[in-house]
């Protein structure tokens, strides 16, 4: 079954290192969260929006002067 959890994991982890870094003066500008986003090839009904809600809620919590990206594939 496909999971966003371990996105989750990945960006929780980067809001940590990002609030860490701005501590010590950083000033991070970019989170790229990757790609690998599954796609339903088979028509089986997978529901991408579903996939990404967790993703989306877990974002909501960066800085807004983060610039966000996701790369296809």
């Amino acid at each position: 079954m496909n999971s966003s959890k371990r996105h989750v994991e990945a960006i929780e982890s980067c809001k940590k290192i990002m609030a860490q870094a701005s501590e010590k003066g950083l000033n991070l500008k970019i989170l790229d969260i990757g790609g690998g986003f599954p796609v339903d090839y088979d028509s089986t009904g997978f529901d991408i929006n579903s996939f990404c809600e967790p993703i989306r809620q877990s974002l909501s919590g960066v800085p807004p002067n983060i610039k966000l990206l996701a790369e296809p594939g």
